[in-house]
C-alpha cells in the first residue's frame, strides 16, 4: 500500500507524539507525584519538629513534674497496704479492742472486691501539651516513639525495652460487719481511732442504740478496707503476738451490753510491751486513738530497759513527755499535748513472756507535775517474770 506525503507526515508527527508522551507519563509523572509526597511529609515533620523542640525546651518543667508526681503518687500509696490478710483484720481488731476500751464481737469476713485502676501506657505528654497541632495518629505515635526512646538504644536499650511491662496496680475492698459494744465516750473514740487510722478504712454504714441507763451504746457497723497490690508491692506480714483467749463472762460478750459499773474509761496515754517475735514494737508509748502514729516512741530491743512518762500541765491543758534508754519523743521539751477534763489515765498493756530468750522488760518512773492524779492500769502481765516495774513515782500517782 502507497501512502501519501500526507499520511506520512501524520505518521511522523504522531510518532513524534508518542515519543515525548511515553518517558514524561513512565518516567517525569511518577518522580513529580513522589516529589510531591515528599514535599508533604516535609511540612509535616518540620511541623513536627518545631513541636518537639518547643517540649525540649520545657523539659526541665516535665522532670521537675514527674519527681513531684511521683512522690505524690508514693504518698498516697503509702496510706495502703498490699494486702489484706484475715489475720491483719483481726489483729487490728485485737489491738483496737486493747487500745480503747470497747467490745467488738460476731466478726463477720465478706469476699474481697476488686476494684478497676486507671493505668497509662507509654509515657504521656502534659495535658496542656498533649496533641498540640497533630492529629490522634501522630499522638498515639508520638507515646509509641518516646516509649521507645525510654527503654534505651542499641543493644542494651533493646534488651531492657523488650522486657515485660511492670505489672499494673491493682485495688483491693473487704467489707467486715462488726458487732460492738461500749460506753459512748468509747464509741465516739473508736470513730475518731478508724478515722486517723494508718491504712485506709471507711465506716460504710453504721447502725447503733444507746442506753441512757447505762450510758453505752451498742450496735453494729460495716468496715471498708482497702488495699492496692501490684508493681511488685511487698507482700503483707502478719506476726501472731501472744493473745489472751476466753472471756470472764461469755454471756455478757455475747450481748454485747457491758453491765453497769464495767466499762472502762479510755486510757490517756498507754505504755505496751510485747515479746520480741510479735511482729511489733517491743516496747511501745503513744496516745491512744492515735491512728496517725505520730505520738508513737517505741523500742525493738530485746532487753530491759529504762522508760520515763511525764506529765506537766494545768486547767485541762497538759503535756505529756517519754523516753525509753535514750530514746526521747521530744528532744525540745514540747512534748504531747492533750486536753483533760479529769484525771489522767495511763494504761500499761502487757503480755506474758513465751520463753527463756524473751527479755523484754521496763523499769518505768512515772513524774506527774499536773493539778491532778495520774492513775495507771496494768493488764495482762506476766504473774511469775512481771514484764513492768513501777520504779519511782513523782507527785500524785496511784497504780492500781
Amino acid at each position: 500500500m502507497n501512502l501519501s506525503d500526507k499520511d506520512k507526515k501524520l505518521l511522523l508527527v504522531l510518532g513524534i507524539v508518542i515519543a515525548l508522551f511515553l518517558p514524561y507519563y513512565f518516567v517525569v509523572r511518577p518522580y513529580s507525584e513522589k516529589t510531591l509526597l515528599i514535599e508533604e511529609e516535609n511540612t509535616r515533620l518540620e511541623s513536627r519538629k518545631r513541636q518537639l523542640m518547643e517540649l525540649e525546651g520545657r523539659r526541665e518543667e516535665f522532670e521537675e513534674g514527674i519527681i513531684a508526681a511521683g512522690e505524690e503518687r508514693d504518698a498516697l500509696l503509702s496510706g495502703f497496704p498490699s494486702g489484706l490478710p484475715e489475720e491483719g483484720s483481726l489483729l487490728f481488731l485485737y489491738q483496737t479492742e486493747k487500745k480503747i476500751p470497747i467490745t467488738l464481737s460476731q466478726v463477720s469476713f465478706e469476699e474481697e472486691t476488686a476494684l478497676a485502676m486507671p493505668v497509662g501506657d507509654g509515657i504521656n505528654l502534659p495535658p496542656d501539651t498533649a496533641g498540640e497541632g497533630m492529629d490522634a495518629g501522630e499522638a498515639e505515635g508520638t507515646k509509641r516513639t518516646e516509649g521507645t526512646e525510654a527503654g534505651g538504644m542499641g543493644e542494651a536499650g533493646g534488651a531492657e525495652g523488650a522486657g515485660e511491662a511492670p505489672e499494673a496496680l491493682s485495688g483491693v475492698c473487704r467489707k467486715t460487719q462488726i458487732l460492738f459494744a461500749g460506753g459512748y465516750k468509747n464509741f465516739k473514740d473508736f470513730l475518731q481511732y478508724v478515722q486517723q487510722y494508718k491504712e485506709r478504712m471507711v465506716i460504710s454504714s453504721l447502725s447503733a442504740v444507746y442506753s441512757g441507763d447505762l450510758d453505752t451504746v451498742a450496735g453494729n457497723l460495716t468496715l471498708e478496707q482497702y488495699a492496692v497490690t501490684g508493681e511488685g508491692r511487698k507482700p503483707v506480714e502478719v506476726k501472731k503476738p501472744s493473745i489472751p483467749e476466753g472471756s470472764s463472762n461469755i454471756f455478757m460478750q455475747a450481748s454485747g451490753i457491758l453491765p453497769s459499773g464495767q466499762e472502762e474509761n479510755a486510757a490517756d496515754f498507754f505504755l505496751m510491751v510485747h515479746p520480741p517475735e510479735a511482729g511489733e514494737e517491743a516496747v511501745l508509748f503513744g496516745k491512744s486513738m492515735d491512728g496517725s502514729r505520730k505520738s508513737y516512741l517505741f523500742s525493738e530491743k530485746n532487753a530491759l530497759q529504762e522508760a520515763v512518762i511525764s506529765f506537766r500541765g494545768e486547767n485541762g491543758s497538759y503535756i505529756a513527755n517519754y523516753q525509753i534508754g535514750e530514746e526521747k519523743y521530744a528532744d525540745s521539751g514540747s512534748g504531747v499535748s492533750f486536753e483533760k477534763d479529769g484525771n489522767i489515765e495511763l494504761e500499761i498493756i502487757s503480755t506474758p513472756r513465751v520463753g527463756d530468750d524473751d527479755k523484754v522488760g521496763v523499769r518505768l518512773e512515772i513524774i506527774n507535775k499536773t493539778d491532778q492524779t495520774v492513775y495507771v492500769a496494768v493488764k495482762n502481765e506476766d504473774e511469775e517474770m512481771p514484764r513492768v516495774a513501777v520504779t519511782g513515782k513523782t507527785g500524785d500517782v496511784v497504780v492500781r
